[in-house]
């Protein structure tokens, strides 16, 4: 199994949980950043396992995507992200994605959308590959070292731990026959059709809801998560 730990730093705490994220999209990317940024605030420990096959280690041992070389075409589509979403991204991501420096980085709609208000912003258009360059090396500095402090006490030396999730990058898919650790949660962002549902959770979480129907009957269903 070919893994790139965000860090090359073991834990020395027990975590508090250990969650598996299944898919390295913009989903996912996200979803493993606003858990960093819960875990700091509250001072808990995650151990976060994230796998996406579309990753490849570069020669400086960082995780990058692949490219029409390693046979992947990137994706090209343009995303919109409402308000509400946008607002609870940490504000180095919202940084980071939304630069006014940088050219086609976004573009801000008009008008505002139903969710949206003064006070939240405008919904944002960005292309997804945009999205999955900026938070793959976002991730992997932000879910790296955990912190520690030498604080001096009457002379003597005490080092301190902070808790911090710590996230391991897998560059593979998911497969939960062969892991070597438990995990206490899933969490499947690998698209509509997952195919870790399909393979290992089949009908575990409702029946599956045609969005782009107009059956007055439409019921949606939480699936996953």
């Amino acid at each position: 199994m070919n893994t790139n730990p965000a860090t090359n730093k073991r834990q020395t705490a027990a975590a508090v949980a250990t969650l598996v994220i299944v898919g390295g999209g913009p989903v996912g990317l996200i979803t493993a950043l606003l858990l960093i940024e819960y875990g700091r605030r509250s001072n808990i420990e995650y151990n976060i396992h994230l796998y996406e096959r579309r990753w490849k280690t570069d020669t400086d041992g960082k995780m990058v995507w692949k490219d029409k070389r390693d046979g992947n075409n990137r994706r090209g589509q343009v995303v919109t992200i409402q308000s509400n979403v946008w607002s609870l991204l940490p504000s180095h991501v919202k940084e980071a994605l939304f630069n006014p420096n940088e050219k086609d980085s976004f573009i801000e709609m008009w008008p505002l959308g139903p969710d949206s208000s003064c006070l939240v912003g405008y919904p944002r258009n960005i292309p997804i590959r945009r999205v999955e360059d900026v938070l793959l090396p976002l991730l992997q500095k932000q879910g790296g070292d955990r912190r520690t402090l030498k604080v001096d006490i009457n002379g003597s030396t005490v080092v301190t731990e902070t808790k911090q999730p710590m996230v391991t990058l897998h560059e593979e898919n998911f497969d939960n026959n062969t892991l070597d650790y438990a995990y206490d949660f899933i969490i499947m962002a690998d698209g509509g059709a997952s195919r870790t549902e399909q393979a290992y959770f089949p009908g575990a979480f409702g029946v599956r809801s045609n969005f782009a129907g107009i059956d007055p009957d439409f019921k949606d269903h939480v699936l996953g998560i």
